[in-house]
């Protein structure tokens, strides 16, 4: 039982490391395009409409049959019948382990890839591992019914969420949208747990303990849901004047008072020829980022990185910080190639000598920050 549990697990293990290994590195630059963002999404949707009961996702019948028809006796009959297992019940359990095969990609990691799925098909293997050893106490087991259906429900939900995840991940929906859709989900999830079931005096404790987790799950749904609505200005008022007798146009004129401090950023496609040659010849630090307008992760390094005072205050004072679209300007891409960058953003660093200090991908706000004063001490 167990050969056959760990069959179960590793045919899903290997599918996952393969797909991380041929297109784990292309995941970043692919979920930054809103097309295969849109593609995710509907294969989503589908799912979820799969776990509704609209139709059933299956392998093909000859397909099915041909493997069924290779099991073995033994050791490694029992391993093959597992991983066949694997395959062929992959349609059936498609909606969840497209999202964790998703996730597991977004990371990039073979070692999280194949841990994470080897996981997954040990568990989904798990149950019968449990029967094996326990075969006597089979007729405890819970039996088919309500419960199943609600499962796939609850499952059907969570295949939405992981839509909502990835528009919102793209910015191709805003956050208020996504925590309306979220708390929306989360409602209709406490309905399914079982929030609002009557409970008697024979009420069991697990049912109890569901009616409070489904109590619990509608509470967030609701407050997911207002909080959408709040943010997007539907209700309440939005930003209240912090002072009722000063006018709009006076804080208007107190605001344009206030310098905005923001990276001063070049476009000169002369730099990518010689980007060195260009830096020692100006006695500067040169920092070459690498972006486009599709790129999410360049559009969120934007926001949170390039707007950090520290980060805006040493770029504007040591560095010329060139902004290269690898879709736009001349040799970006060429240049980017040649430094080995992998998906966007991609960043060169050269100091005042000339020299390439280093290259760096997506950072947050201490580790850009960090690297930017590395680049400044390799003058000394």
């Amino acid at each position: 039982a167990s050969i056959y549990t760990f069959g179960i697990a590793m045919s899903f293990t290997v599918i996952a490391v393969v797909a991380t290994y041929f297109f784990g590195k292309q995941a970043g630059s692919l979920l930054s395009n809103p097309w295969f963002v849109h593609g995710l999404t509907i294969f989503f949707v589908v799912l979820a409409l799969s776990m509704f009961g609209l139709f059933e996702i299956r392998l093909p019948a000859a397909f099915t049959d041909k493997l069924q028809g290779s099991q073995k006796g033994g050791l490694l009959g029992a391993f093959m019948m597992g991983a066949v297992l694997g395959l062929v019940a992959a349609p059936c359990v498609a909606g969840p382990y497209a999202t964790i095969l998703a996730f597991s990609m977004k990371g990039g990691s073979l070692w999280i890839a194949g841990l994470a799925n080897f996981a997954y098909g040990f568990g989904l293997g798990f149950p019968f591992l449990i029967m094996a050893i326990f075969s006597s106490s089979l007729t405890a087991l819970p039996r088919a019914g309500e419960w199943m259906v609600r499962v796939k429900f609850i499952m059907g939900l969570v295949m939405i969420g992981c839509a909502i995840y990835f528009e919102n991940l793209a910015e191709l929906i805003s956050w208020q949208w996504a925590g309306l859709g979220y708390g929306i989900l989360l409602i209709l999830a406490s309905l399914f747990v079982g929030a609002f079931d009557p409970l008697s005096k024979d009420s069991s404790p697990l049912s109890r303990l569901f009616k409070g987790l489904g109590i619990v799950i509608f509470l967030l749904g609701i407050s997911f849901f207002l909080g959408g609505l709040y943010s997007s200005g539907w209700i309440l008022e939005k930003n209240p004047l912090p002072n009722p007798q000063v006018s709009k146009s006076q804080l208007s004129s107190i605001s344009n008072q206030v310098p905005v401090r923001e990276v001063q950023w070049v476009k000169d496609s002369k730099i990518l020829k010689n980007p060195g040659l260009y830096a020692k010849e100006r006695q500067k630090n040169l920092m070459i980022f690498f972006s486009a307008t599709w790129c999410i992760y360049c559009k969120q390094m934007k926001k949170k990185v390039f707007t950090h005072p520290q980060i805006v205050e040493l770029l504007n004072r040591e560095f010329i910080s060139m902004y290269a679209d690898v879709d736009h300007t001349k040799g970006a891409m060429a240049l980017k190639k040649k430094l080995a960058l992998g998906a966007l953003p991609g960043f060169a660093f050269y100091n005042k000598e000339g020299n390439l200090v280093g290259t760096m991908g997506k950072a947050g706000v201490k580790e850009f920050l960090a690297f930017l004063k590395k680049v400044v001490k390799s003058n000394q």
